[in-house]
């Protein structure tokens, strides 16, 4: 999974089964790998949490397995293949 931080705002976690595999807040303008857990599915729930007091995001059913998650200047979430 690819994490890419073009938004406002920091991103604090990407939580799956409550536990964050973000694992430190990503600050706008970086971007991370992330490696999925062999135990792991590659679809899951997820929950979003955004930094200056958004509330937080579930976003259920997401493919994370070959994925770039992108959060966007406007506040967009896009995942793409």
């Amino acid at each position: 999974l690819s994490v890419v931080n073009n938004g406002t705002v920091d991103l604090v976690s990407l939580q799956v089964a409550g536990m964050n595999i973000l694992g430190e807040p990503l600050r706008v303008g970086e971007s991370r790998e992330i490696a999925i857990a062999p135990n792991q599915s590659c679809e899951t729930d997820l929950t979003i949490q955004l930094a200056s007091g958004y509330a937080s995001l579930d976003w259920n059913g997401v493919t994370l397995c070959g994925a770039t998650m992108t959060l966007g200047d406007s506040g967009s979430l896009t995942l793409s293949y």
